[in-house]
Protein backbone atom coordinates (compact mmCIF):
# COMPACT_ATOMS: atom_id res chain seq x y z
CA UNK A 1 0.00 0.00 0.00
CA UNK A 2 2.85 2.17 1.01
CA UNK A 3 4.72 1.63 -2.18
CA UNK A 4 1.31 2.64 -4.29
CA UNK A 5 0.93 5.73 -2.20
CA UNK A 6 4.83 6.57 -3.15
CA UNK A 7 4.14 6.02 -6.97
CA UNK A 8 0.55 7.99 -7.30
CA UNK A 9 2.91 10.81 -5.69
CA UNK A 10 4.92 11.00 -7.82
CA UNK A 11 2.71 10.41 -10.98
CA UNK A 12 1.10 13.31 -9.25
CA UNK A 13 4.33 15.12 -9.18
CA UNK A 14 5.23 15.14 -12.60
CA UNK A 15 2.35 15.98 -14.19
CA UNK A 16 2.09 18.89 -12.08
CA UNK A 17 5.77 19.78 -13.00
CA UNK A 18 4.48 19.35 -16.77
CA UNK A 19 0.93 21.16 -16.58
CA UNK A 20 3.42 24.25 -15.03
CA UNK A 21 5.73 23.97 -17.74
CA UNK A 22 3.18 24.02 -20.57
CA UNK A 23 1.75 27.62 -19.70
CA UNK A 24 5.70 28.69 -19.87
CA UNK A 25 6.73 30.23 -22.74
CA UNK A 26 9.19 27.92 -24.27
CA UNK A 27 11.67 31.21 -25.18
CA UNK A 28 11.48 31.98 -21.23
CA UNK A 29 13.77 28.53 -20.50
CA UNK A 30 15.57 28.65 -23.71
CA UNK A 31 19.07 30.71 -23.42
CA UNK A 32 17.93 32.26 -27.63
CA UNK A 33 14.34 33.00 -28.57
CA UNK A 34 13.89 33.93 -32.42
CA UNK A 35 11.04 34.65 -34.92
CA UNK A 36 10.11 36.81 -38.06
CA UNK A 37 10.83 40.43 -38.17
CA UNK A 38 10.00 40.47 -42.25
CA UNK A 39 9.03 38.99 -45.16
CA UNK A 40 12.25 37.15 -45.36
CA UNK A 41 14.37 38.55 -42.34
CA UNK A 42 14.40 36.40 -39.21
CA UNK A 43 15.71 37.61 -35.89
CA UNK A 44 17.94 35.41 -33.27
CA UNK A 45 18.51 36.66 -29.85
CA UNK A 46 21.06 34.89 -27.19
CA UNK A 47 20.70 36.07 -23.49
CA UNK A 48 23.84 34.72 -22.54
CA UNK A 49 25.90 37.21 -25.52
CA UNK A 50 22.88 39.74 -24.95
CA UNK A 51 23.02 39.77 -28.86
CA UNK A 52 20.62 40.47 -31.52
CA UNK A 53 21.21 39.19 -34.99
CA UNK A 54 19.26 39.81 -37.64
CA UNK A 55 18.99 37.47 -40.83
CA UNK A 56 18.02 37.21 -44.09
CA UNK A 57 17.19 40.05 -46.89
CA UNK A 58 15.14 42.60 -47.75
CA UNK A 59 12.79 45.20 -45.09
CA UNK A 60 12.42 44.70 -41.63
CA UNK A 61 8.46 45.43 -40.77
CA UNK A 62 7.76 48.46 -39.19
CA UNK A 63 6.76 48.71 -35.28
CA UNK A 64 5.79 50.95 -32.89
CA UNK A 65 5.87 51.76 -29.55
CA UNK A 66 3.59 51.16 -26.67
CA UNK A 67 4.13 50.81 -22.58
CA UNK A 68 5.40 47.68 -21.47
CA UNK A 69 6.45 46.22 -17.86
CA UNK A 70 5.60 47.04 -14.41
CA UNK A 71 7.22 50.45 -15.11
CA UNK A 72 5.13 50.98 -18.19
CA UNK A 73 8.25 52.30 -20.33
CA UNK A 74 7.22 53.05 -23.87
CA UNK A 75 9.54 50.45 -25.99
CA UNK A 76 9.09 49.23 -29.17
CA UNK A 77 6.31 46.55 -29.90
CA UNK A 78 8.90 44.78 -32.19
CA UNK A 79 8.90 40.63 -31.08
CA UNK A 80 12.39 41.40 -28.97
CA UNK A 81 10.44 43.73 -27.12
CA UNK A 82 11.04 41.10 -24.00
CA UNK A 83 14.37 41.91 -23.96
CA UNK A 84 14.87 45.67 -23.80
CA UNK A 85 16.40 46.20 -20.78
CA UNK A 86 18.92 43.66 -21.15
CA UNK A 87 19.78 43.71 -25.45
CA UNK A 88 23.34 45.44 -26.07
CA UNK A 89 24.42 44.04 -29.15
CA UNK A 90 22.56 44.26 -32.58
CA UNK A 91 23.81 42.38 -35.85
CA UNK A 92 22.37 43.15 -39.54
CA UNK A 93 22.45 40.29 -41.87
CA UNK A 94 24.71 42.25 -44.59
CA UNK A 95 21.23 41.14 -47.03
CA UNK A 96 18.50 43.54 -45.12
CA UNK A 97 17.14 46.64 -47.39
CA UNK A 98 15.51 48.40 -44.01
CA UNK A 99 15.44 48.85 -40.38
CA UNK A 100 11.94 49.30 -39.32
CA UNK A 101 9.89 52.32 -36.98
CA UNK A 102 10.59 52.20 -33.56
CA UNK A 103 12.68 48.83 -34.39
CA UNK A 104 14.96 49.25 -31.45
CA UNK A 105 13.29 52.05 -29.79
CA UNK A 106 14.13 52.19 -25.58
CA UNK A 107 16.26 49.52 -26.06
CA UNK A 108 18.31 51.53 -23.02
CA UNK A 109 21.05 48.84 -22.58
CA UNK A 110 22.29 49.11 -26.36
CA UNK A 111 25.94 49.72 -27.18
CA UNK A 112 26.80 48.67 -30.54
CA UNK A 113 24.82 48.28 -33.66
CA UNK A 114 26.39 48.47 -37.34
CA UNK A 115 24.33 48.71 -39.99
CA UNK A 116 25.58 47.08 -43.06
CA UNK A 117 25.96 48.77 -46.79
CA UNK A 118 22.83 46.64 -48.05
CA UNK A 119 20.56 49.14 -45.87
CA UNK A 120 18.44 51.98 -47.60
CA UNK A 121 15.83 53.34 -44.96
CA UNK A 122 16.29 53.86 -41.30
CA UNK A 123 12.88 54.12 -39.81
CA UNK A 124 11.71 57.09 -37.66
CA UNK A 125 12.17 56.41 -34.32
CA UNK A 126 14.21 53.12 -34.80
CA UNK A 127 17.34 53.57 -32.47
CA UNK A 128 15.36 57.05 -30.27
CA UNK A 129 16.03 56.77 -26.57
CA UNK A 130 19.04 53.94 -26.74
CA UNK A 131 20.26 55.69 -23.77
CA UNK A 132 23.91 54.10 -24.16
CA UNK A 133 24.56 53.98 -27.90
CA UNK A 134 27.38 55.84 -27.77
CA UNK A 135 28.49 56.10 -31.43
CA UNK A 136 26.61 55.15 -35.20
CA UNK A 137 28.28 55.40 -38.67
CA UNK A 138 25.04 55.85 -41.32
CA UNK A 139 26.33 54.05 -44.68
CA UNK A 140 26.28 55.48 -47.84
CA UNK A 141 23.85 52.97 -49.03
CA UNK A 142 21.04 54.75 -46.82
CA UNK A 143 19.05 57.43 -48.47
CA UNK A 144 16.34 57.79 -46.41
CA UNK A 145 16.02 57.92 -42.56
CA UNK A 146 12.87 59.15 -40.76
CA UNK A 147 12.30 61.78 -38.01
CA UNK A 148 13.30 60.83 -34.28
CA UNK A 149 15.37 58.40 -35.74
CA UNK A 150 18.00 58.70 -33.07
CA UNK A 151 16.70 60.95 -30.68
CA UNK A 152 17.02 60.77 -27.26
CA UNK A 153 20.21 58.90 -27.13
CA UNK A 154 21.51 60.86 -24.18
CA UNK A 155 25.11 58.60 -24.29
CA UNK A 156 25.71 59.38 -28.20
CA UNK A 157 29.16 61.37 -28.56
CA UNK A 158 29.55 60.67 -32.57
CA UNK A 159 27.69 60.50 -35.69
CA UNK A 160 28.91 59.69 -39.20
CA UNK A 161 26.63 60.25 -42.22
CA UNK A 162 27.40 58.74 -45.30
CA UNK A 163 26.81 60.40 -48.71
CA UNK A 164 23.86 58.65 -49.75
CA UNK A 165 21.67 60.67 -47.45
CA UNK A 166 20.10 63.81 -49.02
CA UNK A 167 18.12 64.78 -45.70
CA UNK A 168 18.42 64.72 -42.30
CA UNK A 169 14.38 64.86 -41.00
CA UNK A 170 12.87 66.57 -37.94
CA UNK A 171 14.61 65.50 -34.27
CA UNK A 172 16.95 63.22 -35.67
CA UNK A 173 19.39 63.87 -33.29
CA UNK A 174 17.48 65.86 -30.77
CA UNK A 175 18.12 65.55 -27.21
CA UNK A 176 21.64 64.05 -27.77
CA UNK A 177 23.08 66.13 -24.78
CA UNK A 178 26.71 64.17 -25.39
CA UNK A 179 26.79 64.63 -29.30
CA UNK A 180 29.90 66.10 -29.64
CA UNK A 181 30.67 65.37 -33.49
CA UNK A 182 29.13 65.32 -36.49
CA UNK A 183 30.57 64.79 -39.98
CA UNK A 184 27.82 65.22 -42.33
CA UNK A 185 28.01 63.75 -46.25
CA UNK A 186 28.19 65.34 -49.34
CA UNK A 187 24.53 65.21 -50.35
CA UNK A 188 22.64 66.39 -47.42
CA UNK A 189 20.68 69.27 -49.07
CA UNK A 190 18.34 69.97 -46.12
CA UNK A 191 18.48 69.63 -42.07
CA UNK A 192 15.11 69.53 -40.72
CA UNK A 193 13.22 70.80 -37.69
CA UNK A 194 14.93 70.40 -34.29
CA UNK A 195 17.42 68.28 -35.84
CA UNK A 196 20.01 68.56 -32.97
CA UNK A 197 18.07 70.47 -30.55
CA UNK A 198 18.93 70.64 -27.12
CA UNK A 199 22.79 68.78 -28.64
CA UNK A 200 24.53 71.31 -25.82
CA UNK A 201 27.79 69.39 -26.49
Amino acid sequence: MKKTHKLLAVILSAILVLSILSVIPFTTLAATASGKCGKNLTWKYDKTAATLTISGKGEMKDYSSSKFGKSYDYVTTAPWRPYYKTLKKVVINSKATKIGNSAFENCRALTSVKIPNSVTEIGADAFAYCYKLKSVTIPNSVTTMGADAFCGCKELKSVTIGNGLTEIADYTFAFCNKLKSVTIGKKVKSIGLGAFYYCYS
